[in-house]
């Protein structure tokens, strides 16, 4: 789950959320690249990702050109109206 602005800590499966299977998660380099990048984050855990965080993931997973790119590229909509209204955004549930 991608859930919008400062996470409550308790609330999951918000409606303005996005879901990425977790398959999918684990079947890419997505969690080496947010780890290369937060490097102190649990990818089981909560990640709180900063707009500098995600621009960051952003450029190295398109530059990897893998199904990562797919993930991120995906999200962007998203990812882009949330940090407009929020400046950040949880990775939850991994």
């Amino acid at each position: 789950e991608f859930a919008p602005g400062n996470w409550d800590n308790k609330t999951y499966w918000c409606k303005d959320s996005i879901y990425i299977h977790d398959d999918n998660l684990f079947h890419s380099d997505f969690f080496d690249i947010v780890l290369d990048v937060i490097p102190d984050c649990d990818p089981l855990g909560e990640i709180k990702i900063t707009k500098e965080q995600w621009e960051q993931i952003y450029e190295k997973a398109i530059l990897g050109g893998n199904y990562s790119a797919e993930i991120v590229q995906a999200a962007e909509p998203w990812v882009t109206e949330n940090l407009q209204k929020y400046n950040v955004f949880y990775i939850l549930g991994v």
